[in-house]
């Protein structure tokens, strides 16, 4: 490169490759995705900085460098396998090399497979092994982070986890039916959505 006669020298250049994975038929309406990324960056670079947008519950599990993150007032450095709660603000997090494997929970994938409250977790980051809202998950890290594992094989581990893991909720018709409701941007004030969803 060169600008006004003079070289510049070339910036290192990360390499973000993701593959997302459509649930199977029993887990319908549970998940945002499943997904497995893979961030390479050239020796010597810098850690990569960004942010990801508010969003429903998650877990992800780190396989090489740990984030550090931070959601509002929860900070969290060194966790394989990190949880968050839905949330309303943005998530700032500083990563090296990793892959990862990550679960995207709908309201309806929340109330199948977690006993805590949406609610009470709100905004939380945390160290998923030692959390009680995320600890029944944590036995996935050595598999999800062993390399002599295929995506496949991880995939299949992860499949018949969430598949162990789940259960019916009786407030499974409300859930959807407000969760269709809220998403379909016609209610103008929390008493409009309510009115909608015959609730008080």
């Amino acid at each position: 490169h060169q600008r006004a006669g003079h070289p510049v020298a070339a910036h290192p250049r990360h390499r973000l490759s993701a593959q997302f994975h459509e649930p199977p038929p029993q887990f319908a309406g549970c998940f945002t995705s499943l997904y497995h990324l893979t961030l390479d960056l050239p020796e010597g670079a810098n850690p990569l900085t960004d942010h990801l947008q508010p969003e429903w519950g998650n877990i992800r599990f780190f396989c090489g460098t740990t984030p550090d993150a931070a959601i509002g007032g929860h900070a969290l450095q060194g966790a394989r396998f990190v949880g968050t709660g839905p949330s309303t603000l943005p998530c700032r997090f500083t990563i090296g090399p990793v892959r990862m494997w990550g679960v995207g929970f709908l309201p309806l994938g929340w109330a199948r497979f977690f006993d805590a409250e949406a609610s009470a977790c709100a905004n939380l980051l945390c160290d998923g092994a030692h959390h009680p809202a995320f600890g029944h998950f944590a036995n996935l890290t050595d598999t999800l982070c062993d390399p002599e594992a295929t995506p496949d094989e991880q995939l299949a581990a992860l499949v018949d986890a969430m598949t162990a893991a789940m259960r019916p909720n009786r407030d499974e018709p409300r859930i959807a039916r407000v969760h269709a409701a809220l998403v379909s941007g016609e209610h103008a004030s929390v008493r409009d959505l309510a009115d909608a969803c015959a609730m008080s």
